[in-house]
Formats: structure tokens, C-alpha cells, sequence
């Protein structure tokens, strides 16, 4: 009976800030509602317009891109500095240096991120001029799908560091006896990596990719800061598009149905990669 007690704060609360907005929100997908006036019985046709919007196709193409970049991308290069750093003079510093950035929000990042990529003055085409690659300058944040690719490049910056933090936690794990047993073996470097090294931390490599998809899916605040989805909403993603439908055009009902895809869509890949890596784990 103790265990129920404990339990009447946290399910009531959880309740009305998960569970109930969910439901309303999927109640105003079925709708045509503006925020002025009642809510009108629309059924299915909010979906069946996303499916047959075009704007929804580049938004798609879009988390797509930000899906395979920003999980793969800041998960290789946290895992690079944190194998490369370990055991090395100033690894702490150093460390800390990288991993200072996720503590900062995606809004900060943003607007000094804008600031690196100005067309003028910004420090990314300065460094371009300055080793002869004039020809490569270009408004970086103004151009259609090369602004997506500049965004990528700020939201790897942040989040490499997580990368690095739940990499080094996991060699840490590793016992000391079983890198000796392999440096004895005569297994080179990448042997020892490939071999023993990433198969131990399979656990960790799963908790980095879950969580890298998750953001990678919703992220919101360093295209909204920098963008704003534009030029033409051609950098927008589907977290994007929610509240550009929603709060812009005034269609909550479609942009709730937005909001329903996208957590079908993150629903689905977090069971399915879950699935995947509990597999790996018990595996090894």
C-alpha cells in the first residue's frame, strides 16, 4: 500500500503536463481551429493535407538531414576527442573546454553562431578569405540547403560534448586487465577499438544514439533563432513547421497534426533503435 501513497503526487502532475495536453492536442489535430473561434469536427483532413502538402516533403527531407547528421556526426567526434584524450596530460581541461557548450541553450548558440556565419564580418569567411578560399564564401545562413548544413555545424558543436561525457564514462568502465590482454595479444590500436574498446561500450554507444535522435528530431530553437526556417521556410524541419502552422498561419488543427506525426515518428524510432540496442547489449 506505501508504494501506491507515493504515487499520488507524481501521477496527477504527470497527468496534467504530459498525458492531458497529449490528448488535447490530438482532439485539435481533428479540428479546423484558428485560437479565435470553437473548434469545427474536421476528421481525417488534417492528415490526409500533410500528405499531400509539398511544403511537408522539404520539412521531412529536412529532419531527415538533421536526423543522420546530428546523431552520427557530434557521437563521432565526442567519441574521437574523448578515446583521444584519455590518459593525456590536461585531459580534464580539455574535456571541460569541449563539454562547455551543451550547457548553453540552443538560443545563445543561435545568436552567436549568426554571428560566426555574417556574410561580412563573420569569423567562418574570414578564416576562408585568409587561406585563399574566396570562392567559397558565401552568405552561409541565406542560402537554401546550404543553411541547413551551417545549422548542423553549431548543433555538433553543443552536442559533441554529451558525447564526450557519456564515451568517457564508459571507458572508464572498462577494466584496466582487459586493455593489458589485448596490448599483450599484440593488437594494434584500432584492433584494440574495434575489438574490445567499442564492444564494451555498446551500453553507452546506445544511451548517445536514443538521445541524439530524440533532439535531433525536435530540434527547434537554433533553426528558429537562425532562420527562422527561411529563406521560403526551406530550412524548416517538422518541429518547425508545428509552430509556424500553428502560431504564424493560425492553423492549430493542422499544426497539431504536425505535432502528432512527429511524435508518431519519434515514437516509433525510439522503440525500434531500443529494440535494437537491448539486442546488442545482451549480445556482448
Amino acid at each position: 500500500m506505501v508504494p501506491y501513497i507515493f504515487l499520488l503526487v507524481p501521477l496527477p502532475i504527470t497527468f496534467f503536463i504530459l498525458i492531458y495536453p497529449a490528448l488535447v492536442s490530438f482532439y485539435i489535430s481533428l479540428t479546423r481551429y484558428d485560437g479565435l473561434h470553437p473548434p469545427r469536427w474536421a476528421g481525417l483532413d488534417n492528415y490526409s493535407r500533410f500528405f499531400s502538402d509539398p511544403q511537408m516533403v522539404v520539412d521531412m527531407v529536412n529532419t531527415l538531414i538533421w536526423v543522420a547528421l546530428g546523431v552520427i556526426l557530434p557521437f563521432l567526434v565526442g567519441m574521437a576527442i574523448a578515446i583521444l584524450a584519455d590518459g593525456k596530460r590536461f585531459e580534464g581541461l580539455f574535456k571541460t573546454i569541449v563539454f562547455l557548450p551543451f550547457g548553453l541553450s540552443g538560443v545563445v548558440v543561435g545568436i552567436m553562431w549568426i554571428f560566426v556565419y555574417d556574410p561580412d564580418n563573420g569569423i567562418f569567411n574570414i578564416i576562408l578569405r585568409s587561406i585563399g578560399l574566396d570562392f567559397l564564401v558565401r552568405a552561409w545562413l541565406g542560402e537554401p540547403f546550404i543553411n541547413t548544413f551551417a545549422m548542423i555545424g553549431a548543433y555538433i558543436w553543443i552536442n559533441s560534448g554529451f558525447s564526450l561525457v557519456i564515451t568517457s564514462a564508459g571507458l572508464r568502465s572498462i577494466p584496466q586487465d582487459i586493455t593489458d590482454a589485448a596490448v599483450v595479444d599484440g593488437l594494434s590500436g584500432w584492433q584494440r577499438f574495434r575489438n574490445v574498446t567499442f564492444p564494451l561500450l555498446t551500453p553507452f554507444v546506445a544511451v548517445i544514439i536514443s538521445m541524439n535522435i530524440l533532439n535531433a528530431l525536435k530540434v527547434f530553437d537554433i533553426i528558429y533563432v537562425m532562420t527562422g526556417g527561411g529563406p521560403f521556410r526551406s530550412s524548416e524541419t517538422l518541429a518547425v513547421g508545428v509552430f509556424f502552422e500553428a502560431f504564424s498561419v493560425r492553423s492549430f488543427g493542422y499544426g497539431s497534426a504536425i505535432s502528432v506525426i512527429l511524435f508518431a515518428i519519434v515514437l516509433v524510432v525510439s522503440v525500434l533503435y531500443i529494440k535494437y540496442s537491448y539486442k546488442r547489449i545482451v549480445r556482448y
